[in-house]
């Protein structure tokens, strides 16, 4: 579901104050001033693609900084991807300063610093990414703070074109729910690899535990429908202990099978939901996806999504 915010919903007098809580309020703290106070207009609308929050805010020229008071205040630390649709927007950040013109993007660590300026109206998407999530597809995101990713490069290229094709898809209400977690997934992984090209170097070669999660995870992933996937049978796959498998997955307060139940569910969930499936039978889509006995998927898939899988599917196919 879309949500909408503007200063034109307040006075003129109101607008900026208006604009700097909500931001406090619903993404994280700041201060905003506008070059031109008494014509600062701003809009913004919120959605989410599974785990990611999308936001594409416009707004008159403005400077916006996140300080060290504004560090010390905040909640819950977050990545965020800065895209700009429109105009030329200033960063600095992590040491790094750069300037962002249409389809360059750069990545932003809650936990420090930044500031960002505009002179002329701007546009832009920002997706704000968990720490937990974005460290599966860059082991060290916080190298990769600061830079500019320019749209002359062509994995960037790809990158925000398809962030901008997701947007749009968003916003006509054209993606269901259940389809979300994966288009997630696919962009965080055409992010990564833009970053892999572009700054290799800065990459922390030393974060061994990351990288092994990261191969652990696309190993589940290509061999999720087996029933047979257990840290064990992981383990012996791409040579390492059963116990080490464990402890990479419990350093993220996670455990291999959960993982597996979650990704599982997903994938039955997804097609369930989707039309070309629906004469196929619960029993038939559960085996296909790992889980040897119904009724235990029955069980877990109530307690992730609030519905049985047959409920859940009428709803859907009701749609």
């Amino acid at each position: 579901m879309l949500k909408t915010y503007s200063t034109s919903r307040v006075t003129r007098s109101a607008r900026l104050r208006y604009w700097n809580d909500l931001h406090t309020n619903l993404s994280v703290p700041l201060e905003i001033k506008a070059r031109d106070r008494a014509e600062f207009q701003a809009s913004a609308t919120a959605a989410e693609l599974g785990s990611l929050r999308l936001v594409r805010v416009d707004s008159t020229p403005a400077v916006v900084a996140h300080e060290a008071r504004h560090v010390a205040q905040t909640r819950e630390r977050r990545f965020r991807i800065v895209l700009v649709e429109r105009g030329k927007v200033g960063v600095r950040h992590a040491g790094q300063e750069a300037v962002l013109e249409q389809g360059d993007f750069a990545l932003l660590d809650d936990s420090l610093p930044y500031r960002m300026e505009f002179d002329e109206p701007n546009q832009s998407l920002c997706v704000s990414i968990a720490p937990s999530t974005i460290k599966i597809y860059l082991p060290a995101p916080a190298r990769m703070c600061g830079f500019r990713m320019p749209a002359d490069r062509p994995l960037n290229r790809v990158a925000g074109t398809m962030l901008f094709a997701l947007w749009t898809e968003i916003e006509n209400e054209h993606l269901r729910p259940e389809q979300r977690p994966a288009l997630a997934r696919s962009f965080l992984q055409v992010m990564a690899a833009s970053y892999a090209v572009d700054h290799a170097c800065a990459i922390d070669r030393s974060v061994v535990a990351a990288a092994r999660r990261t191969e652990i995870k696309q190993y589940i992933e290509t061999h999720l429908r087996s029933p047979d996937l257990t840290p064990t049978t992981i383990a012996a796959a791409l040579g390492l202990s059963a116990r080490y498998v464990r402890l990479l997955f419990a350093e993220e307060n996670d455990s291999v099978m959960a993982y597996l139940k979650r990704r599982r569910l997903e994938e039955c969930a997804f097609e369930l939901a989707q039309p070309q499936w629906s004469g196929r039978s619960i029993t038939a889509t559960a085996s296909d996806w790992g889980f040897r006995s119904v009724t235990h998927f029955t069980r877990a898939f109530k307690a992730a999504y609030g519905a049985t899988p047959s409920a859940y599917k009428h709803a859907h196919a009701a749609i």
